[in-house]
């Protein structure tokens, strides 16, 4: 039975209910169609099809950057910014091929009217019981906006219909936050995904890793450990980054490998906290540190960025580096862990919150689109890539000096 951790500045975040890690399954690349600009045929005549194998930056599977902007219904920029991130990673993939084979069955797709979303079947005029109706309308929403052929911005109104119908906190127009609309959306897909026969669950597949608790008394010197889920890491910028707003003193630049370290690193637990020691037959000062036993295909980093109490709400703008191409997590596997070999992350998508409280701001998100990926003979990748702005409906390209500038608060990397 899997044990919270407690974690007093920092914690790991595991989703409920989760079913225990899968058996990694082979994934087909996706092959996509790309003009050529070569033509056999007379002048007038449109130019053949290539296709094309794309590949994250180890050479795996990814999804392409091709969606569309999500047009805002009203302060739901938080759910667009994740849907964007969520879009182009091998997830949407395989939830789409989920959905397909539904889609042959049932009426549900995306701006289905309430009788239709009801997942009746215009075929043999049964109920389809199989895919539940979030899953389905998110699985044609994703289709919908990798297709390109609608607009260059679509409605994503029935997913938002569906999914405020299962979380009634996020009904209305008021601000949210998209770290909490992320983890709600990936449990409630895990618990769809649980009611389909011979379905695997996509969503521990790409996000579910281990860490292992060592517990330590201080006492004795007794050490007891366990081992959790977790599908994103929250971490926090240590102190001595934050500027005081009463203090005008420089502040040294904040990097991921900081707040990575004050996540990993030997923490004395409160007296709350602490463990009873076997030994000494009792409850003991006692420390406690982090390591991973098993890290997920997609790394999903989240930084607490808003603080609230009782008096106000507010956020910490303090600016924190972050790798684009490598991400090393070497020093923070176990001595079991089962990524001796397999530690390092490319960035594939950020988050990014403008504003200074929780209860304000806008969300936008930058995902990047790999246009050609190749080794030479040493090994070493040869990686051309475009990243892209979606900011509701608008999407642009940009330079990635803009994306390194932005001030991340939610990051997907992609395991290489």
């Amino acid at each position: 039975m899997t044990t919270r951790v407690l974690r007093t500045h920092a914690s790991c975040m595991s989703l409920p209910n989760v079913s225990r890690w899968q058996k990694e399954s082979e994934v087909v690349n996706e092959i996509v169609t790309i003009s050529s600009s070569e033509s056999n045929g007379p002048v007038n005549d449109p130019p053949p099809p290539k296709k094309r194998r794309l590949s994250s930056c180890s050479g795996r599977e990814t999804a392409r950057v091709t969606t569309c902007g999500l047009r805002n219904l009203g302060n739901t920029c938080y759910m667009n910014s994740v849907l964007q991130c969520l879009a182009n990673l091998p997830l949407a993939s395989r939830i789409r091929e989920i959905t397909s084979v539904s889609n042959e069955k049932c009426s549900i797709r995306e701006g289905a009217s309430d009788t239709e979303s009801e997942g009746r079947s215009t075929r043999s005029g049964r109920y389809c019981s199989d895919v539940t109706n979030l899953l389905l309308i998110l699985g044609n929403l994703f289709e919908r906006m990798v297709d390109g052929k609608e607009a260059t911005s679509i409605s994503p109104d029935a997913f938002q219909s569906a999914f405020t119908r299962l979380h009634r906190s996020f009904w209305g127009f008021q601000q949210q936050d998209s770290h909490e609309f992320m983890r709600l959306l990936l449990s409630q897909l895990e618990l769809d995904l649980k009611k389909l026969e011979h379905s695997r669950n996509v969503v521990a597949e790409s996000f579910l890793g281990k860490l292992y608790s060592n517990v330590t008394c201080i006492q004795c010197g007794s050490e007891f450990g366990k081992e959790d889920d977790f599908y994103d890491l929250s971490v926090d910028i240590p102190e001595e980054f934050v500027k005081s707003k009463t203090c005008d003193e420089l502040v040294a630049m904040c990097s991921m490998d900081n707040c990575l370290d004050k996540f990993f690193s030997t923490e004395k637990l409160t007296e709350t906290e602490w463990y009873f020691c076997g030994t000494c037959n009792r409850k003991q000062p006692s420390t406690k540190q982090f390591s991973t036993s098993r890290l997920p295909k997609t790394l999903c980093i989240h930084i607490k960025r808003f603080k609230c109490d009782r008096v106000s709400k507010s956020k910490l703008s303090t600016e924190v580096s972050f790798p684009v191409e490598q991400l090393n997590m070497s020093r923070f596997l176990a001595e079991d862990s089962e990524n001796a070999d397999n530690f390092s992350y490319c960035l594939q998508s950020v988050i990014v919150h403008h504003g200074s409280s929780i209860s304000s701001g806008h969300y936008t998100a930058y995902v990047r689109a790999r246009d050609q990926i190749s080794a030479n003979q040493n090994g070493a990748i040869s990686d051309s890539s475009r990243w892209f702005h979606f900011n509701d409906s608008t999407v642009s390209e940009v330079n990635v000096d803009k994306v390194r500038k932005c001030c991340a608060y939610i990051l997907f990397y992609s395991q290489v």
